[in-house]
């Protein structure tokens, strides 16, 4: 049984083309992954009773990450 908090991520995505010639185009892309930078803790440390972690959330899901990206196809 997980005892982790609720995950909650919302991820993006927009792509568009830019035709150059009749046989070049340029794609740009723009990807977010958990745009709204949602705090996600991962579960509590160990298991073990006589562990001074015990029940402790002591790390979160990585925070909001962005790429920009472009794409020249022939």
């Amino acid at each position: 049984t997980s005892r982790e908090p609720g995950f909650w991520n919302l991820n993006f995505s927009l792509f568009r083309d830019f035709p150059i010639t009749e046989r070049l185009r340029f794609t740009l892309s723009f990807i977010g992954y958990n745009i709204f930078n949602h705090v996600n803790f991962l579960e509590p440390g160990s298991r073990d009773i006589s562990n001074a972690n015990y029940g402790l959330i002591t790390g979160a899901a990585p925070a909001r990450s962005i790429q920009i990206g472009g794409r020249i196809s022939f």
